[in-house]
């Protein structure tokens, strides 16, 4: 697969890397009524845009070779019948990795979540080389497209690609090795309700029986569910509180440091050149926190105010009878009844105050 994602990136570099190609090629597909009018670029940087990449290669690969073609480029090697077989595979597998990566992605995830994400893919790889050594493509869309294109003398096999899945899943339990000597605990706290009491450390078996035994903590766990449930136990649950803190302690992805390092970036802009790094903390500390809620009444009544500004500030609050209207009886109507007319009532008075006088300077 490693030679057919080389070829696409090169195909694409060279549409998208020369102005002229690119133009031709847009052009090109809006001519043809196309439904797509481009091809996303692909770095290595962004390697997850790779899927968006081979896929759109994949749905526009005639038009590709048309206009490779038409630029006097070699095509041979996309019109043979390997080259879009394993084409089809990349993009039915990056697909898959993609899919994960979203899960993975996602917020507020502990580290149970994610080890319960990755176990699953591990599973379905697993699921997904039987069914390949069998023919069965049920998880592989392109694949089972591609091979329904073919005339029926020439059958297309995809077994093969059973040597790439067990090469990936090789890699998967690898590099997630250590989330099964977490087992027990991630275990336990995803499910304390239904944890063998005699598996649990023996720091925390009273605590759990005690746990498992409160209704109105089960009730609870129902309700909120993980990791809220753990904010509702109460004090007496020490150790078992202290082991809950540890497992939402893990960080099992970079998402809350690349959120992080994206906010920093757009504060900290050429156009906020007088940001001190005091500044740049508290700013990060507020806008990244979802927990603290600032108070802003109490905040500003700490405040030192001036006098004159408060005594300003009291007279502008008192009510004012300028924009006050009153309601007078005015001429009967043809019904005989009295029937108001609102007029503006202009107050007469005026508010003189001498600052010296009140000693307010």
């Amino acid at each position: 697969m490693e030679n057919t994602i080389s070829l696409v990136t090169k195909t694409v570099n060279y549409i998208r890397g020369h102005p002229l190609n690119h133009r031709q090629f847009s052009k090109l597909l809006t001519d043809i009524n196309n439904q797509f009018s481009d091809i996303p670029f692909y770095t290595p940087v962004r390697w997850l845009s790779l899927y968006k990449v081979v896929k759109r290669f994949y749905l526009l690969r005639s038009e590709i070779i048309l206009f490779m073609e038409m630029k006097g480029q070699n095509t041979d090697g996309m019109k043979s019948q390997s080259w879009n077989k394993d084409l089809a595979f990349a993009v039915d597998i990056t697909t898959h990795m993609n899919d994960l990566n979203l899960e993975l992605q996602a917020k507020d995830k502990v580290i149970t979540q994610l080890s319960d994400h990755i176990k699953c893919f591990i599973s379905k790889i697993k699921l997904w080389k039987f069914q390949l050594l069998n023919e069965d493509l049920s998880h592989f869309p392109t694949c089972k497209e591609l091979r329904s294109t073919v005339d029926a003398h020439n059958v297309m096999n995809f077994s093969q690609y059973e040597r790439q899945l067990e090469s990936l899943l090789k890699e998967f339990q690898e590099r997630f090795n250590d989330f099964s000597s977490f087992e027990q605990q991630f275990s336990l706290f995803a499910s304390p309700f239904s944890f063998n009491v005699s598996n649990a450390d023996e720091s925390l078996q009273m605590e759990l029986l005690e746990i498992q035994s409160d209704s109105i903590l089960k009730a609870k766990y129902l309700e909120v569910g993980i990791p809220a449930f753990f904010s509702y136990l109460p004090g007496k649950f020490k150790n078992f509180k202290k082991f809950a803190t540890k497992i939402i302690a893990m960080f099992g992805l970079t998402y809350v440091c690349e959120q992080l390092f994206s906010f920093m970036k757009m504060t900290k802009t050429a156009q906020r050149t007088r940001l001190t790094d005091e500044h740049l903390s508290s700013l990060i500390k507020v806008g990244t926190t979802r927990i603290a809620q600032p108070d802003i009444s109490k905040i500003v009544s700490k405040k030192d105010v001036n006098p004159l500004e408060a005594a300003l500030t009291k007279i502008r609050m008192r009510p004012s009878k300028r924009n006050c209207y009153k309601m007078r009886p005015s001429k009967r109507n043809e019904f005989d009844t009295p029937c108001y007319t609102a007029f503006r009532y202009t107050p007469t008075h005026k508010i003189d105050m001498d600052y010296n006088q009140k000693g307010l300077k």
